[in-house]
Formats: structure tokens, C-alpha cells, sequence
């Protein structure tokens, strides 16, 4: 059984030994560093959408989780999308306060 290769050098395919095995342990390839979305120092123009839509959709479909997400996403951006998109948001979050109070105030 000694005398069997373990393994085959997908190269040459020829059999090895366990000496000439690569370290399991180390990685073949290794990670390159993803560079952030934001390496110029400059807003990045996906807060400013990504405000804009939370604060669009928040205005009819869950205000109280998507207003805040665009409030926070439009404080990140000083583009003209993120502040319409902060403003949405905060006006999404009211309008659903108002219509929990209005809802509650009618069933009491």
C-alpha cells in the first residue's frame, strides 16, 4: 500500500509523493483587496439612488423601515438625489405616523 501514489501532478500527470504535495494550508490563489465603492473621497452616486428609492417606496409600502434607511442614505450623499431622497424618507416616516395615529384614534 506504500507503494501506491496518493496523488498525480495534474502537469506532467505524473505520480508524486507526499513530499512534493502542496501545502493544503496555504491558498493557491489568494484574495485580492476589493477596493471600497468610494476611493476618491467623492459622494458616491448609489447612496444618492438608493435614498431616492427607500424614500419613493417608503412613501407607499412600509414607511416606518424604508424612511429611516433613506434618511440615513441621503446624510451619506450631498447629491441632489439624496437630499430628495432624505426628504421622502422623513415625509414617509410622518405620513405613516399619521395614518398609525388616525388608524388607532378610529378603532378606540
Amino acid at each position: 500500500m506504500d507503494d501506491f501514489p496518493r496523488y498525480t501532478d495534474y502537469r506532467s500527470g505524473q505520480p508524486t509523493n507526499d513530499s512534493t504535495r502542496p501545502n493544503p494550508t496555504k491558498p493557491l490563489l489568494t484574495p485580492r483587496a476589493r477596493p471600497s465603492s468610494n476611493t476618491t473621497g467623492h459622494p458616491a452616486p448609489n447612496e444618492g439612488v438608493g435614498a431616492l428609492v427607500c424614500g419613493i417606496l417608503g412613501l407607499f409600502f412600509c414607511g416606518v423601515v424604508l424612511g429611516p434607511i433613506a434618511i440615513y442614505l441621503g446624510s451619506q450623499s450631498e447629491s441632489g438625489l439624496a437630499k430628495a431622497g432624505k426628504a421622502l424618507g422623513i415625509v414617509a416616516v410622518i405620513g405613516w405616523a399619521v395614518y398609525v395615529v388616525v388608524v388607532l384614534a378610529g378603532n378606540a
